[in-house]
């Protein structure tokens, strides 16, 4: 099972894992150019207080153990230095974050459909 952990990563980093498909949507916007070269097509990152993300600056990362340690071709965050190992499986960590967004519809009972033939 996938753990999760903290990490201080650059803002660079961070515009690298962006651009390789690491999600952060709802702490980060991303203006992203898929037809420049591999490398140079996040264009400009914005955090939620709308300042722009400075690639010299240190941020907390929180990730999965499995990407922490290179998993699959994130070899950037290997030998970066772990903050906290959390108490919580990102299986659990996602839940937590789904149970907070606001609800399209409320379901107030459940209706039962049959199928006649």
């Amino acid at each position: 099972m996938n753990r999760v952990l903290t990490r201080f990563v650059t803002g660079l980093t961070l515009a690298v894992l962006s651009a390789a498909g690491v999600s952060a949507q709802d702490t980060m916007t991303i203006w992203y150019d898929p037809r420049r070269r591999v490398g140079d097509r996040v264009r400009h990152v914005r955090l939620p207080n709308d300042q722009r993300l400075r690639e010299n600056r240190t941020y907390t990362l929180a990730v999965s153990d499995f990407l922490a340690s290179g998993g699959a071709g994130f070899d950037m965050l290997v030998g970066v230095r772990e903050v906290e190992r959390v108490d919580l499986f990102a299986v659990d960590a996602l839940a937590n974050y789904l149970g907070r967004l606001p609800q399209l519809v409320a379901i107030t009972s459940v209706t039962r459909f049959r199928l006649d033939r």
